[in-house]
């Protein structure tokens, strides 16, 4: 397995499409911190001006429709003059553009092997069909909680590049969130290791991953609210997770968001490979 990761390893980084998604990732954390606002593809789970209720008060003395109003740089002033904000635990709560680059992973890791029928190649060359799920279920997740890393660490750098490290947290305290996030990261790398594992092609895998990121959240809301969901187990969503793992959470939220995690990677590790072990390899 470790031949097979390196080998992925290798591949990935050779890929000019890799070098787009770091780029992508890059680019936004960049613009965000520029901007000093969360710059965001798709919905979030909250609104990117009123995430943080440290913000929210300290900007009491406007209304939240005089905030919205705003230009870029009247609404960057604003951010700048609010001490004690640490935009980073902010941006770093609602970046959903985070599920895009790991997406885009999903793609090159592995169903990019079902659309060009590379996998059959793999699995004529005395692999098995067991070493090849696993390999490439902890490839994918070590490239997403990579991608963590990378959108994190770079928005600290921006940030204090562009604002002068006046709405910034330490370095360890962004390295801790980044580390508190990663359960997260591989629950949903085990999603989309699912899915491309079931859909076998591209085309099929983009269609389902990447409207699932909004229209799954969209049709949570309305279960909630049709079956009268309690709030309390709405917290365990995982965009939902990203927030609350860097917001100060409590021992019993944490332990509860990790268990709910390692339940969905215990699922979706079942469920692909159910999928993938007597499928046909075309």
């Amino acid at each position: 397995m470790k031949n097979m990761i390196q080998a992925d390893l290798y591949r990935l980084i050779k890929s000019k499409a890799f070098y787009f998604c770091i780029f992508f990732i890059l680019f936004l954390a960049i613009l965000g911190a520029s901007t000093a606002q969360v710059v965001s593809i798709g919905q979030g789970t909250e609104s990117d001006l009123y995430s943080n209720a440290s913000f929210i008060e300290k900007s009491s003395h406007m209304t939240k429709q005089e905030i919205y109003d705003l230009d870029t740089s009247g609404y960057r002033e604003l951010v700048l003059s609010c001490e004690d904000y640490d935009f980073d635990k902010d941006y770093m709560g609602n970046n959903v553009n985070l599920y895009y680059a790991m997406i885009f992973m999903g793609v090159l890791i592995i169903a990019s092997d079902f659309s060009n029928s590379s996998i059959k190649n793999t699995l004529s060359s005395a692999i098995s069909r067991k070493k090849y799920f696993l390999s490439k279920f902890v490839f994918m997740a070590l490239a997403c909680c990579g991608i963590v890393f990378v959108s994190n660490y770079t928005f600290f750098a921006a940030n204090h590049i562009f604002n002068g490290g006046v709405i910034s947290s330490t370095f360890g305290a962004v390295t801790k969130m980044s580390l508190m996030q990663l359960p997260e990261a591989v629950a949903f790398s085990a999603i989309l290791s699912a899915m491309a594992f079931i859909t076998k092609r591209t085309a099929i895998f983009n269609g389902i991953s990447i409207p699932f990121v909004i229209v799954g959240q969209l049709l949570l809301s309305l279960a909630a609210f049709t079956l009268k969901i309690k709030e309390k187990y709405l917290v365990y969503e995982l965009q939902t997770m990203m927030s609350k793992l860097i917001h100060d959470p409590s021992s019993a939220y944490l332990r509860n968001a990790y268990l709910v995690c390692a339940a969905i990677v215990a699922f979706c590790a079942a469920v692909g490979w159910a999928a993938f072990r007597k499928s046909e390899i075309k």
